[in-house]
Order: structure tokens, then C-alpha cells, then sequence
């Protein structure tokens, strides 16, 4: 799993590609997600697209960082969500407390709105 991290104007984009799975890449994935959000000034963006599977230490991870992001008062939605992983988000609730989009754009233009 590769984590890259952009800072822009209105948010922060944080890229995840390949697996989110249950052993020692979900933990420190975790925690390297936990510090940007820590550190981050503005809201932030998840961008799943290029994600090939996530499994249930994968959606607990997600979790987290929403919980870290409403703790902070920062706003967290995602985007590039797979079919699977939309079905996996509602199986599991969490489509309820994720802000979820197609596009980056329209991710950011929502969250923009939001905070005006």
C-alpha cells in the first residue's frame, strides 16, 4: 500500500494505492494517516480510487480516522470509492458517517460549502 500526500488550497489530498488489509501495512498505514490528519489545517480528502481491496482492518482503519478528523473539528470525505467498497460501506454503517463523492472537485467544492 502507497500513501502520498498533497497539500492544496482549500484541502488536503491524501492518495491511497493497492490493498488495505488486516497485518503490519494497515497499522502503519494507520498510523502515518493518524499523523497527517494531526497535522493537517484543513479539511481532507481521500482518494480511493486506486485501492484493489479493503478488508475489515482496512474499514476499521477508516474509521479511525474519521473519528481522529471529528475529534480535530476537520471535515473528511472520499472519493473513487470501487462498487465493492460502496457495498462494504453500507453493509457495515459507515456510509452514514462518510461524506462520499465521485470526483476529487466535487468533493472539495462540497466541502468548501460547507465550511463557508
Amino acid at each position: 500500500m502507497d500513501i502520498d500526500t498533497a497539500v492544496l488550497e482549500n484541502f488536503t489530498l491524501i492518495t491511497i494505492k493497492g490493498r488495505i488489509v488486516i497485518g503490519r501495512d494497515v497499522d502503519s498505514a494507520k498510523k502515518e494517516l493518524l499523523k497527517i490528519i494531526e497535522s493537517v489545517e484543513k479539511n481532507v480528502i481521500l482518494d480511493l480510487k486506486n485501492v484493489t481491496f479493503i478488508d475489515s482492518s482496512g474499514l476499521g482503519a477508516l474509521a479511525c480516522l474519521k473519528t481522529a478528523a471529528d475529534l480535530k473539528g476537520t471535515k473528511i470525505a472520499l472519493v473513487g470509492l470501487s462498487s465493492q467498497l460502496k457495498r462494504m460501506l453500507e453493509i457495515t454503517g459507515l456510509s452514514e458517517i462518510f461524506e462520499t463523492y465521485s470526483t476529487t472537485e466535487e468533493a472539495a467544492y462540497e466541502l468548501n460549502q460547507k465550511c463557508i
